[in-house]
């Protein structure tokens, strides 16, 4: 009895490191397979990289989409060279953009075809998530092109080329404008506008919020551009039929724009003039009691209900264009205080 227990503890322990064994060869296995990849991706990204060298020498217009993606698939933080590579195609892009002719312009070559919009749409806001970071010194170019890529990319009123697209064609283009604008509320766009502009404007004191900049100073001059950026994403967000990526571009501006301590209290009174305008019109129209989320914990600021109606819906939809106005008009009132 005593052997045969003996026998079936040794049996048992067998099995047991030849259990071990197997999950350590397993393991093995693994890490050599990451570490093969890993080479295969820099090798492939080297390759890349040599590819688009030898392509920025020929004509930008026809190869740009293939330029683009090489960029965004090789491009690396830890690459100082990779940013030079983005500012000279961020420039031939520019630059293609403000050519009279159909078959030099990258953009009107790109959308004159369903997918290759699509395509366009797709890779202008990746260069857009490329770029925000990038809008001002130390990690933006000399030459700014990375906000003038930004402003050229965000607005659609700068794509001089659309209207000599098919009319049906450019109401696609302009459908996919928006849905790059919905897109970038969640993906950061108020977050680096409101980081910019912090650091163009003075530090928080009372003298600078008494006495914002003025609007000649050199400073003064990206504000209105910067503040722009962020409008018109909240414009589409507004106009949108409701949905998760409009509410998300709503919540991120409140909570980069407005929630930010003393940011829009210390921007000119110009540029706030310019760019939010609260309507005595719309502000008579309001019937249901408006609720702005200040973070998604409940904090909330509500808007009086002027004209109570005695038989309220049950279930009321506020215009989000009025919340957002009463909003900015809110937050304006309670920094200037």
């Amino acid at each position: 009895m005593r052997e045969l227990g003996i026998i079936s503890f040794s049996r048992c322990e067998h099995r047991v490191s030849t259990f071990e064994r197997a999950k350590l060869a397993a393991r093995t296995r693994g890490v050599h397979t990451c570490y093969r990849v890993h080479l295969d991706l820099g090798r492939a990204r080297a390759a890349a990289r040599a590819s688009f060298d030898s392509e920025m020498a020929l004509a930008f217009a026809p190869r740009a989409a293939g330029l683009i993606r090489a960029l965004l698939f090789f491009f690396s933080e830890a690459q100082p060279a990779d940013a030079e590579r983005l500012r000279r195609l961020l420039a031939q892009l520019l630059q293609s953009a403000a050519a009279d002719e159909a078959d030099a312009n990258a953009s009107a070559i790109m959308c004159a075809t369903e997918d290759g919009a699509k395509s366009w749409q797709h890779l202008s806001r990746r260069l857009i998530e490329l770029c925000l970071p990038r809008v001002l010194p130390p990690r933006s170019s000399p030459d700014g092109v990375e906000l003038q890529a930004v402003l050229y990319l965000t607005d659609a009123t700068r794509w001089h080329w659309r209207p000599r697209l098919a009319p049906a064609r450019a109401t696609h283009v302009e459908m996919l404008a928006h849905r790059s604008q919905l897109e970038l509320g969640s993906r950061g766009v108020h977050a680096a506008v409101a980081v910019a502009l912090g650091a163009l404007l003075p530090p928080l004191t009372r003298e600078t919020v008494a006495a914002p900049p003025a609007p000649a100073s050199p400073a003064s001059l990206l504000l209105g551009p910067l503040l722009a950026v962020s409008m018109r994403q909240l414009l589409v967000a507004c106009g949108a039929a409701g949905g998760t990526a409009a509410e998300a571009g709503l919540v991120s501006a409140a909570r980069s724009l407005l929630c930010e301590a003393g940011l829009l209290c210390r921007l000119p009174h110009e540029v706030l003039r310019a760019r939010v305008r609260v309507r005595a019109r719309a502000r008579a129209r309001v019937r249901v009691r408006v609720r702005v989320r200040a973070d998604t914990r409940g904090a909330q600021r509500s808007h009086p209900n002027p004209n109570p109606n005695p038989n309220p819906s049950p279930n009321p939809s506020p215009n989000p264009a009025l919340a957002l106005t009463i909003t900015l008009a809110l937050a304006l009132t309670l920094t200037r205080c």
